[in-house]
């Protein structure tokens, strides 16, 4: 499905350049054999619109509510939480090797970066990206796809240039929950 199933769904209104769906919506565009239904899009823009609400104690159930999403997500793309590669990069050729092999390896690779400008803010916000290499299993040049792409990563790039729009956490790790550290997802192909 792919490009046609985001198309689809953006259609529909349920995704788009100013909507909260950059997550799925990337990994949508990626994706061949599968595709998201507008239902999914919907749950994921409300859930994260609930999860962002919590306040106090309650922000203790932001986590599984995410996983649980991005459950659902990755099995309606045909693949299983427990196969899904989460990585978190924090040096530049630690990023480009990473990434590269995991491209070289066939995967379906997104990535969080903080950029200006997203949902019509000067604020640095994180956005997820999806990476697809001009050629099937390289990563000399690839096109990011989401909800939207900053201009300044339009067009072909390299993992080099990209690296300085990815997102950074300085929070310690979690073992239950890696997604919530990671910068980098990555779905076997």
């Amino acid at each position: 499905m792919s490009a046609a199933s985001y198309k689809r769904n953006r259609a529909q209104g349920v995704t788009g350049r100013w909507t909260g769906t950059c997550f799925p919506a990337a990994l949508d565009q990626l994706t061949r054999s599968h595709a998201l239904p507008a239902e999914t899009y919907s749950l994921y823009e409300d859930m994260v619109t609930k999860a962002m609400a919590y306040r106090g104690q309650e922000k203790r159930l932001r986590n599984p509510l995410y996983r649980y999403l991005f459950e659902r997500i990755i099995e309606e793309l045909g693949s299983s939480y427990d196969e899904a590669i989460f990585k978190r990069y924090k040096t530049r050729r630690g990023f480009t090797h990473g990434v590269t092999r995991l491209l070289e390896d066939g995967c379906r690779v997104s990535i969080d970066i903080v950029t200006e400008g997203c949902k019509a803010t000067a604020d640095g916000e994180v956005h997820t990206v999806g990476l697809k290499p001009l050629k099937p299993g390289e990563a000399n040049g690839i096109v990011l796809v989401s909800t939207w792409v900053p201009p300044e990563l339009q067009g072909i790039i390299t993992l080099e240039a990209l690296y300085s729009h990815v997102a950074q956490t300085n929070e310690p790790s979690r073992q239950n929950f890696a997604f919530n550290d990671a910068n980098v997802l990555a779905l076997p192909a």
